[in-house]
């Protein structure tokens, strides 16, 4: 039996199936570098959004009506939630002058606002009524 077998890199994989030549192991480290910033930054995000939705559904689950009235009426700030975080994402992306942001002014930093603002948020919540 005469098989050939194909070795290829596994790396990350996501928009890179498209490109024809072969990127660099530095580019590649560069590339992941950058991206770091932005992990933290949709961790954080999840958390704080998961937060301030979990507390919304919190309620006394008196009937399906009542429950979706008291997520109404909490879950709101999770919309300012996501247009802050819409708003950043797009400052600090990665750009040509800055293509290697720093985790800690680019990720925790922005990761600590987004857990501010939910912690906030729960804390002036109080009860559902």
């Amino acid at each position: 039996m005469n098989a050939a077998i194909l070795v290829s890199e596994v790396g990350p994989r996501d928009g890179l199936q498209s490109i024809e030549r072969i990127m660099p192991l530095e580019a590649k480290k560069a590339w992941i570098t950058a991206e770091a910033a932005a992990g933290v930054r949709l961790a954080a995000f999840l958390v704080a959004a998961g937060l301030i939705l979990g507390r919304s559904v919190g309620g006394d689950w008196i009937s399906a009506e009542a429950t979706v009235a008291d997520f109404a009426a909490a879950a709101w700030p999770a919309l300012i939630l996501v247009a802050v975080a819409a708003l950043l994402e797009r400052w600090l992306r990665p750009t040509p002058d800055n293509p290697r942001p720093s985790v800690s002014a680019y990720g925790l930093i922005p990761a600590l606002l987004y857990l501010s603002l939910a912690f906030y948020q729960i804390s002036r919540a109080g009860t559902v009524a």
